[in-house]
């Protein structure tokens, strides 16, 4: 941990500079996820479900992933602008916390320290567990992924659930097997179906020493029947995570398990990033410890002392290991089946630990003699020379360092064989060095990265203030969009609803319907649903988006920029029907003819079906839309446009408006495409919007253009360095149409909204009722304590078929919850009674 503080000092991480700890997915990600249930950790049915997921969404798999661990609990006592200061706490506690089991681990394993040099004197072999340990914990892959905090910290547990392992295998003491497992699936289900790939792995290897060990068949079936029992145990707990998360995963896209013989990466570069953390390919493991790791492992397999019969399965064992990393088909295993986006090689822990086992043992024939250390050193020289030369995997620089680290090492081996034992701390003090150096040079790259604390603070003032003003104003349910956005996770992070989100459980479904009706344009792999800039004024109406804040100044647009994150390129505001009111840091925009999250529809719209392509045209869908459900016939009326300017940078239309109303353009462009120029839109001369660029946070969906009388002449330029997908279509929206919208708010009062729970009062006897929140079968609903039909409508949303007055309730049930509150209950109290007969 100190080493980690001193590190992060160097790299000027708050409170030792501007950078923060904020980098990679836990700036668009996790700590607006941490915030949000931080400011909801005593209300739980906002934990249940969240209207801060776009239109609202099951929270429950993303709270399980993210936010059980109970080192989440300090966040409690940080304000919200100085969640960065705690995130710089969790990995130093992640580091500390790892490197202490590990440590636990190598000096507790009977398993391991059989295969320890005997010779050796205690406090040798005590300073290479604290070698070790520490190797472990601060790895190129803690390193690169130490902001994943979710993912460490249920690894802490990783080496317990080993030593548990080996105890029950060994002793049939089942208590540290099956608290620390239940532990680890609890703090991440995702790390706990990882590890318990690794445990049945483990459970082979096993199988197949007994068998080389000439142990009976009998007894080795016995003991898998009580490892097997012992671990389907903790996995029935865990059920309470497992079951509801795995459910709430599959309306997300994933990519379908198809056992292919696909390489991740070209199995040779793995030795460069055994190497000083060299990474020529983002997809390999990345294997780096320490150059000692390599010497210590390299000695294990040359020494005589260590019989054959253990050689042979352990580099067995590792070569799998390493083509388990490499096959498609069986690094998909690993992530439950599924094809991880982003963050490749989440398992190299599970590699890394191996390594540092056979090296710790390995390293203990330091008392035998320097000779295979020797020889260990050569070998690693001629390989880093080699790959150096024949694949350019290390520059001359990093080739440079590692023969001087493989020579002082040595050295230092040799004086701990020679002169005197007191040498180790010297090795160990070597070894620190080597990593410390190593883990800064990466770390302060990574935290240039980052947002800055100014920028971070800064930011969640201005938007706590703004949000607290409407929060005191208007007690109503609505929906807010901001045109200064840090990245699609902004409803969480201030706690309003919106209509962003981003997170890796939500279901496609809700996104591409956000899509569709003229939000986001997704193209490619992305999968997020972002406000940018609203849709039109009926759609926005429809889905309860009242208020659209927007800065005074660019001190904030600046500051959400300066975070490097998903954030907004353009603040200008463009809102229809909005009308400007004022605050301290924004311009707040009202649209007082919008919907409440309740209103009827004209028939149950049930028909209707919404079919996500952008390079279709949204404006016939929508008038669709607005017939089959309210009954409003051509909301929108294409207009037609001429091409009257082109160059190699610009293109400029001309449209006669042919009814007086609200403007809008879109761009189609087909879903592969991905358009990284931003283009600069401008009517009249006047500034409109940024759309695309910015590695497409710019926005692209439906674009209002400004409200015109019939009759006028509009000049309409877009300006790009990529002029090819400049191919807009114009139309305009009826404003005598638009206004009948408002008769569909009538009869519905006394709303309330808390996350899986929303009730209301229905006083007409109109039929069918909307609630904009997406449909999901999960809903259930009741009139007078009366259960009612709920279906999908307007292609997306939840209906209700009600006929009468009354209250109505309804509660989002979290599917497969209370399944798995029953298989969790019946597991612990089986745990406990099978754990009380063997204390007895």
């Amino acid at each position: 941990m100190l080493m980690l503080v001193i590190t992060f000092a160097l790299a000027k991480v708050y409170p030792f500079g501007n950078n923060t700890a904020v980098v990679g997915d836990m700036k668009n990600q996790y700590a607006a996820i941490l915030t949000y249930g931080k400011e909801n950790f005593f209300n739980i049915h906002k934990l249940l479900y969240s209207n801060s997921l776009a239109l609202g969404g099951n929270f429950y798999p993303v709270l399980t992933y993210y936010l059980l661990s109970p080192i989440n609990l300090i966040a409690l006592f940080f304000s919200n602008k100085y969640i960065p200061l705690f995130y710089l706490i969790n990995i130093c506690l992640n580091a500390g916390f790892i490197g202490l089991t590990t440590h636990i681990f190598l000096l507790k394993s009977k398993f391991i320290n059989k295969y320890v040099d005997e010779t050796i004197s205690e406090e040798i072999v005590n300073v290479l567990r604290l070698i070790f340990s520490t190797i472990f914990t601060l790895s190129t892959f803690y390193v690169q992924y130490s902001h994943t905090i979710m993912w460490f910290d249920a690894i802490i547990f990783f080496p317990l659930v080993l030593l548990g392992y080996e105890q029950l295998v060994s002793s049939n003491k089942v208590i540290l097997y099956c608290i620390s497992l239940i532990l680890l699936i609890l703090s991440n289900y995702y790390i706990g179906v990882m590890v318990l790939v690794f445990l049945l792995g483990v459970t082979f290897f096993w199988i197949i020493l007994s068998l080389i060990c000439k142990k009976k068949c009998l007894s080795i079936m016995k003991k898998s029947i009580y490892l097997l029992l012992y671990t389907i145990l903790p996995i029935g707990v865990g059920s309470i995570v497992l079951l509801p998360s795995f459910l709430g995963q599959q309306a997300v896209y994933q990519e379908k398990y198809q056992f292919s013989l696909d390489k991740i990466y070209p199995l040779r570069d793995s030795l460069g990033s055994l190497l000083n953390g060299n990474i020529n390919n983002t997809d390999m493991p990345m294997l780096y410890t320490s150059i000692f790791t390599l010497i210590a492992v390299t000695v294990f397999f040359v020494s005589n002392k260590i019989d054959l019969k253990i050689k042979i399965p352990v580099f067995v064992a590792i070569i799998l290991l390493l083509i388990s990393t490499w096959i498609k088909g069986l690094y998909m295993i690993w992530h439950a089946f599924s094809m991880p986006n982003g963050y490749s090689q989440r398992e190299t822990y599970i590699i890394l630990i191996v390594l540092v086992i056979i090296g710790y043992i390995g390293s203990t024939y330091i008392s035998s003699g320097y000779i295979k250390f020797i020889t260990a050193g050569a070998i690693w020289s001629l390989i880093s020379v080699f790959i150096s030369y024949r694949w350019n995997f290390l520059s001359n620089q990093q080739l440079l360092v590692d023969l001087v680290l493989i020579i002082i090492e040595i050295i230092a081996v040799i004086l701990v064989h020679k002169k005197d034992k007191k040498y180790i701390w010297v090795l160990l003090f070597i070894i620190l060095g080597e990593i410390g150096f190593s883990y800064y040079s990466k770390e302060n790259a990574i935290a240039q990265t980052s947002i800055p604390m100014n920028s971070y603070v800064k930011l969640t003032e201005a938007n706590q203030n703004v949000l607290t003003k409407l929060g005191k104003n208007d007690s109503s349910f609505y929906r807010i969009g901001s045109t200064i956005q840090l990245n699609e996770n902004d409803p969480l992070m201030y706690g309003y609803n919106g209509l962003s989100t981003y997170v890796s459980q939500q279901s496609n479904e809700s996104t591409d319907y956000l899509s569709a009706l003229g939000y986001y344009q997704k193209h490619s792999w992305i999968r997020w649903s972002s406000f940018n800039n609203g849709s039109t004024a009926a759609v926005n109406r429809i889905l309860g988006l009242k208020y659209v804040i927007a800065p005074k100044n660019k001190n904030l647009l600046d500051a959400t920029i300066s975070g490097k994150s998903m954030s907004t390129s353009d603040s200008t505001p463009n809102f229809p029907e909005g009308i400007k009111e004022n605050s301290d840091y924004f311009n707040i925009y009202k649209d007082k003819g919008t919907l409440p999250i309740v209103f009827r529809t004209e028939n149950t719209a049930k028909n209707i079906v919404i079919n996500y392509n952008p390079a279709d045209n949204p404006f016939f869908k929508l008038n669709s839309f607005f017939l089959q459900g309210f009954g409003i016939p051509s909301m929108y009326q294409e207009i037609k446009s001429n091409l009257i300017k082109q160059n190699a940078t610009s293109k400029e239309y001309v449209i006669d408006v042919v009814r007086g109303g609200n403007i809008y353009c879109y761009l189609p462009i087909d879903q592969n495409i991905f358009t990284e120029h931003e283009m600069k839109v401008s009517v009249n001369g006047k500034h409109i919007t940024t759309m695309f660029g910015k590695n497409v946070w710019g926005e692209n969906g439906i674009v209002y253009l400004g409200s015109y009388k019939k009759g006028t002449k509009i000049l309409v330029d877009y300006e790009s360095r990529d002029i090819s997908n400049i191919n807009p279509l114009f139309a305009v929206e009826n404003r005598r149409k638009l206004s009948k919208l408002s008769k569909f708010k009538n009869g519905i009062y006394n709303i309330k909204v808390n996350g899986n729970l929303i009730s209301f009062d229905k006083k007409t006897e109109d039929n069918n009722l909307v609630v904009s929140v997406p449909y999901d079968p999960a809903w259930t609903a009741e009139i007078n304590g009366e259960s009612v039909q709920t279906y999908k409508t307007l292609g997306g949303l939840l209906g209700i078929k009600v006929a009468e007055k009354g209250k109505v309730d309804l509660e989002y049930n979290i599917p497969g919850l209370k399944v798995s509150i029953i298989i969790s209950t019946i597991s612990i109290v089986l745990c406990l009674c099978l754990i009380i007969r063997i204390a007895i």
